[in-house]
């Protein structure tokens, strides 16, 4: 069977990947404030339900565009998120982005508190005197820290995006924030999705393990995310907590074992200095 490829010059990618997104929605009709968001969202993970399951509190967006040209910075709860914003077009308004997760004060106040790096960060953040937003993309502690500090006043975001993904809290947490009157864009649910696909993908890998070689455990591995049925992006969130839990562990790991010299550069190449 011939596959057929199209032939898209690569300053047109991105303009044929939205007109994909536009064609896959049809007849559906998006609120124009909001249908560039969601297409960005769907354009990053390569999932569709982002249509139906995100959600918006009154006035966010212009809220929100106000908050950068006032000069908000953008707190993140990954390195990967932080490294993802565009800090020249923030600078021009007087914003900055941080990502507090790698800070030795907040691991030391994070295991003097029995917490998470998350927590720790939100209350780092909260001592800021200065407007913020917080991009929430991985940790739902993150979220739940927000919500009491909010409420015990000791902070007021511009906004609030919360789209972690997972099962321990995560529903809660964005529940939580919607039960503010902060602004925030926030994805409802657990991506339900993703625990099917991986516990598929797990089953499947776990009967290749048994007497597969090296290369056809490393296709089974991968196959979701080739597939398409996997976001590239929530992987690597969950690659980034794992690295988080245990950095001296990881570090040793990836630093040793030369199959992994890839990975190693790509961390190295969105989080300089961290490796």
């Amino acid at each position: 069977m011939k596959i057929e490829l199209e032939n898209v010059k690569p300053r047109d990618i991105e303009r044929r990947s939205f007109e994909i997104i536009t064609e896959e929605l049809g007849d559906r009709k998006l609120d124009p404030d909001k249908e560039m968001i969601i297409k960005r969202c769907i354009h990053t993970s390569a999932d569709f339900d982002y249509a139906d399951n995100l959600c918006f509190s009154d006035g966010v967006v212009q809220k929100a565009m106000d908050a950068i040209r006032n000069g908000a910075c953008i707190v993140t709860d990954t390195q990967m998120g932080r490294s993802g914003i565009n800090k020249k077009a923030l600078a021009r308004y007087g914003g900055e982005v941080f990502c507090f997760m790698s800070d030795e004060d907040v691991a030391e106040q994070a295991k003097a508190q029995g917490t998470t790096r998350a927590t720790a960060s939100m209350d780092k953040a909260a001592a800021m005197d200065r407007p913020l937003i917080f991009a929430i993309g991985n940790a739902p502690t993150a979220l739940v820290r927000l919500y009491e500090l909010i409420q015990e006043k000791k902070i007021r975001p511009e906004l609030i995006i919360g789209v972690p993904v997972g099962f321990v809290n995560v529903v809660q947490s964005k529940e939580l924030i919607m039960k503010t009157d902060v602004p925030y864009i926030v994805a409802k649910g657990e991506q339900a999705g993703l625990k099917t696909t991986f516990e598929d993908a797990k089953k499947e890998s776990d009967e290749t393990f048994i007497g597969g070689t090296n290369d056809t455990v490393a296709y089974q591995i991968f196959k979701p995310i080739n597939d398409g049925v996997v976001s590239k992006a929530i992987v690597a969130q969950y690659l980034a907590e794992i690295l988080e839990s245990n950095p001296k562990k990881y570090k040793t790991i990836l630093e040793f074992d030369e199959h992994l010299e890839y990975l190693v550069e790509a961390i190295k190449h969105v989080t300089p200095k961290r490796i």
